[in-house]
């Protein structure tokens, strides 16, 4: 999910941005700075300026192993912890996976905040992994039961106790309308936002969003013993998915807006 917002959407100016702003979530720097930056790096050469902002830098590279166009910053408040001199000054801002820091359900204090850091005509793009609509991908043939047949009560359970404990974000599959409250137009093709998991990719990214999930629980303890243990059931339903050859996945939720000025 690293493209880039096609500058020519609206048939307007084609010329390359000059400056991005990237923010991403404290729980994969590593991932959404490093990799798509110093990716960017390399396809617009030195002459862009590429800033990266992330709740948690210590899995991101030392500035020794950087591009040299390329600079972190790490801030604990995107809100109240990003310059002021910064509004204003971004071609194009991309923000990754932060729902973990929008609260009542309401990301609109850092929308007003992103959308503030955009140059006139500049864009945002916003990717987050949809964690409020988990589905489940069953194997069509015996892998090595023929899971379309199979119950899977651990799984099964573990969806329910997500569904019915995880925080509200029905935020995410609202973006597109978000975007434009905020004054952003949208181009029709972002309006159709979600980007499916495709099944040759489901057991990977599965997998991924497993290891996501239990890092969390370890650094959230006081949410481990609500009706049991939530690490209890997501072993059980990841061990479950493992031997009747079936997956657990969130989609991703992709927007992108221009600021128009």
């Amino acid at each position: 999910m690293s493209q880039l917002p096609d500058c020519r959407l609206e048939g307007g100016d084609s010329t390359p941005p000059e400056t991005y702003g990237c923010g991403a979530s404290a729980s994969s720097p590593h991932s959404s700075l490093r990799l798509w930056l110093t990716d960017l790096a390399k396809t617009l050469g030195p002459s862009v300026q590429l800033d990266g902002f992330g709740f948690d830098l210590s899995l991101a590279p030392p500035p020794g192993w950087l591009p040299m166009n390329v600079t972190l910053f790490q801030r604990c408040n995107f809100v109240s912890d990003i310059e002021e001199n910064l509004n204003g000054f971004y071609d194009v801002v991309r923000v990754d996976n932060i729902a973990s820091h929008i609260f009542n359900n309401d990301p609109g204090a850092l929308m007003k905040k992103f959308v503030a850091m955009l140059k006139p005509n500049g864009y945002l793009q916003w990717n987050e992994i949809d964690t409020a609509h988990r589905r489940q991908i069953k194997s069509q043939l015996p892998y090595p039961n023929h899971a379309v047949c199979l119950p899977s009560p651990q799984t099964d359970a573990f969806l329910h106790h997500i569904q019915q404990h995880q925080v509200p974000r029905g935020w995410i599959n609202s973006l597109p309308d978000i975007f434009m409250r905020y004054g952003l137009k949208v181009p029709l093709a972002s309006q159709q936002h979600r980007f499916l998991i495709p099944n040759a990719y489901a057991t990977a990214v599965g997998e991924c969003q497993w290891i996501a999930m239990e890092e969390s629980l370890g650094s959230n303890v006081e949410l481990l013993d609500v009706e049991g243990s939530v690490r209890s059931l997501v072993q059980g339903a990841k061990e479950e998915c493992k031997e009747l050859g079936m997956c657990v996945v969130c989609d991703m939720v992709v927007v992108v807006g221009k600021k128009v000025g």
